[in-house]
């Protein structure tokens, strides 16, 4: 799209994002505060095309590449979460991990009381995190690394290197 700026003419960038209600979305018209305390909203916004598909890779992944079975997901920027029913109807425990509590709670609310797997939340910076037991594999989906530097992208990677079991 072009768009006239102070009297000369530059390219803009525009992306829609589609919801399931098969509304269109330009960034510019979220709610200013939607990260603070719409999380329903992202939810509508953000969703994946495929989660099934998604899972189907992970596990193919850890099938290829890791050498312990895989039990234990740890979600980074877990946002809403809209991965958990699908890890936890997989058998897996799931652990989703978000420095928002809006996030954090909206996840909770709609964890399934009856599942093949657990479900945990922690709200921390996906920059600094510790957890009190290891995970056999760590994911960040939907563009969710927000970094600010590379200090903090290193930082992130030494969180995620503790966060992970060997194998």
């Amino acid at each position: 799209m072009n768009v006239m700026s102070g009297g000369s003419l530059q390219e803009e960038k525009m992306t829609l994002y589609i919801t399931p209600s098969g509304r269109f979305v330009h960034r510019r018209d979220w709610p200013k505060n939607y990260r603070n305390d719409q999380p329903e909203f992202e939810a509508d916004v953000w969703v994946p095309m495929n989660v099934k598909a998604e899972a189907d890779a992970l596990e193919m992944i850890a099938r290829r590449h890791m050498t312990i079975p895989l039990q234990r997901i740890l979600e980074i920027g877990c946002g809403n979460a809209p991965h958990l029913s699908e890890w936890l109807e997989r058998g897996y425990d799931y652990i989703g991990l978000d420095i928002n509590p809006a996030m954090l709670a909206y996840g909770q609310a709609k964890t399934p009381a009856h599942t093949n797997g657990s479900a945990t939340f922690v709200e921390a910076s996906l920059v600094d995190f510790h957890l009190p037991d290891p995970v056999d594999i760590a994911v960040v989906f939907l563009g969710s690394l927000y970094v600010t530097d590379n200090g903090e992208l290193w930082s992130h990677f030494d969180a995620m290197a503790r966060a992970l079991k060997s194998g």
